[in-house]
């Protein structure tokens, strides 16, 4: 597995797991992705840059989202397009983001800097990313499935 990679997936079950209570099994198979992703309903992506460019990208069933969000805030949502429900998922990536890019930083030396997380949500949507292939890692919890994928921009 790529070096580049493990830090994400890492960060995505320690810190779900810290802030949620909730276990994530993510899968051990790394998944080659073309320039288009279907979503599982709710989609937070937050780009970086420096010596390599990229984004990460956490998606979910909304079922999921709306459990890490009552969790994470000690309130009972049922309807993911609530404004609480989206930035808690959109602030969960940047968390998870931001603690692999640290480590990244500091082994590989990248000086990457994050940019706002955004999120989306909706019925089965096509998230496309013209001229970046990445990597997908499958994951699974009681309260439903998500998906993480990591992309950088090819060296040289």
């Amino acid at each position: 597995m790529d070096s580049l990679y493990k830090p994400f997936i890492e960060s995505t079950a320690n810190i779900i797991g810290q802030m949620t209570g909730l276990h994530i099994d993510l899968s051990d198979q790394v998944c080659e992705e073309g320039q288009e992703i279907s979503s599982l309903g709710v989609t937070s992506i937050v780009t970086f840059a420096g010596v390599r460019r990229g984004r990460f990208l956490i998606d979910m069933v909304p079922e999921l989202a709306i459990k890490i969000t009552n969790n994470i805030t000690g309130v009972e949502y049922k309807d993911v397009r609530e404004y609480d429900v989206l930035t808690s998922i959109a602030e969960l990536n940047n968390i998870i983001a931001g603690d692999a890019i640290t480590v990244l930083n500091d082994e590989l030396k990248l000086s990457l800097r994050l940019a706002p997380p955004i999120v989306l949500c909706g019925k089965e949507p096509i998230i496309s990313i013209p001229k970046l292939s990445s990597v997908t890692i499958h994951g699974s919890s009681d309260h439903g499935d998500l998906k993480i994928n990591i992309a950088f921009e090819k060296e040289g």
